[in-house]
């Protein structure tokens, strides 16, 4: 995401977020293809050609589990709304989980 970013907007972001995602009547998890930055004028940054399928929620439960357990431990990712436990997998609902990343001041 952030070698989408220009200069000027990289300087004033404070943050990104990236959404997963299931869809309806899918059994997959997806990365948007989209992202979210926050700086002055809020907006979201296309930072993939499509979004990504990254497989069953059954092959990827135990390293979003573990990633979340890790990532819990660095002040620069917000896990707060990663929880692979939200995601439904039923007929009628997509779901989506967030990652936000907190931009240090220094880059």
């Amino acid at each position: 995401v952030i070698s989408q970013l220009s200069d000027e907007k990289l300087a004033t972001t404070s943050g990104i977020t990236i959404c997963y995602f299931t869809q309806k009547g899918d059994k997959n998890i997806y990365r948007s293809k989209i992202a979210e930055c926050y700086f002055f004028d809020d907006q979201t940054v296309e930072y993939e050609k499509e979004d990504i399928c990254l497989g069953t929620r059954e092959t990827l439960d135990v390293a979003f589990v573990d990633f979340k357990a890790k990532a819990e431990n660095d002040k620069n990712i917000g896990t707060n709304w990663f929880d692979v436990e939200a995601f439904q997998f039923d007929e009628d609902d997509n779901s989506r989980i967030l990652l936000d990343f907190i931009l240090p001041r220094n880059l």
